[in-house]
């Protein structure tokens, strides 16, 4: 009896969360428990199966789309040749042992998704300008130290993830990413470039985990931006410069050490929550702050060491935030 070949997911796109699950009919971990009469399960090595769905695009115009799923099979290296990349608008190879992004990943022209995370990879190559059309890029749980200045040719890029690795620096061209919305970067930097307030659409800006002391005053350019997350830097005072933001929802700054109250905070309409240590503030000033929130009628949490002000008429609890808020428009 031949051994059945093992299939590679690919599936007609959409932006469901639902195109992220395995479609009906494959066989999942759960079928082979189930099996309680099998003798043996010869797996190979993944193959490459052409199961490409017609759709159409937003246009009208017929057009192939497709999905390559290789989620969790401890890979190391690309398993199977590309006959037709130009088809592929979505790779992912999250939860395996790659220390680079493939080299067949960058043959994938009309890539609009990659999702890479928990890998091992160290670097965002040269190559990652090939990738015009790429869309979002997620690199959470790996090892970077190193992003080349070729990042900004992304023009389309909507959604940049990257953590949990060691890098030190960001290019300058990361201001070219003129359509950028979401952007998440850690976890060792010391500073960002001045060039990110040329990111005019960013509306999600998570800086947590660094070791950053200061912003660049650029950053008061961002017209979008609703969330901003600084959480377990170094910031001793958060600048001024925050209010200038005209359309700020959300601050986070818990895990620094704040030896000024942002009482700019009280002076932002836009502003429905803010969260902050108070473990290295004089106590009185604390005090005054919450009174000044009373006045304002907003509420406030204070455990002691954590100061935490929202509003509850606001369509979303403090907790939802970013990324949450993202997920539930379904742009992430």
């Amino acid at each position: 009896m031949t051994a059945p070949k093992m299939k590679v997911h690919v599936e007609k796109s959409s932006d469901d969360a639902d195109s992220l699950k395995p479609p009906p009919g494959w066989i999942t971990g759960h079928t082979i428990i189930s099996l309680e009469k099998l003798k043996s399960l010869r797996i190979p090595v993944c193959t490459y199966e052409d199961s490409f769905q017609p759709s159409e695009d937003s246009d009208g115009r017929p057009e192939d789309r497709c999905i390559i799923w290789l989620w969790d099979k401890h890979l190391d290296s690309w398993p199977f040749p590309l006959p037709e990349p130009e088809r592929i608008r979505s790779i992912i190879l999250s939860d395996n042992h790659f220390l680079h992004i493939p080299d067949e990943v960058f043959q994938c022209a009309n890539l609009r998704r990659l999702i890479m995370e928990s890998n091992q990879v160290l670097e965002i190559p040269d190559a990652i300008a090939s990738l015009r059309n790429l869309e979002m890029l997620y690199l959470r749980g790996n090892l970077i130290r190193t992003i080349s200045p070729a990042i900004g040719e992304l023009k389309q890029l909507r959604v940049l993830r990257i953590n949990d690795g060691f890098l030190k620096s960001v290019p300058s061209e990361i201001g070219g990413l003129e359509n950028l919305e979401y952007l998440q970067l850690g976890d060792d930097l010391l500073e960002i470039p001045g060039t990110i307030g040329r990111c005019r659409k960013l509306n999600c800006l998570d800086l947590s985990g660094n070791r950053l002391m200061e912003l660049p005053e650029s950053i008061s350019a961002l017209e979008n931006l609703e969330h901003l997350m600084l959480i377990g830097n170094y910031f001793v005072k958060l600048p001024e410069y925050i209010k200038k933001l005209p359309k700020l929802r959300w601050l986070h700054a818990t895990g620094n050490h704040l030896r000024e109250i942002p009482w700019f905070a009280l002076d932002m309409p836009s502003l429905r929550g803010i969260s902050f240590g108070t473990r290295d503030l004089d106590k009185r000033e604390v005090e005054k702050f919450k009174k000044a929130c009373e006045e304002q009628g907003k509420h406030f949490r204070d455990t002691g060491t954590l100061l935490r002000i929202d509003e509850c008429r606001d369509e979303l609890p403090f907790e939802y935030t970013m990324p949450d808020l993202y997920y539930r428009k379904g742009i992430c």
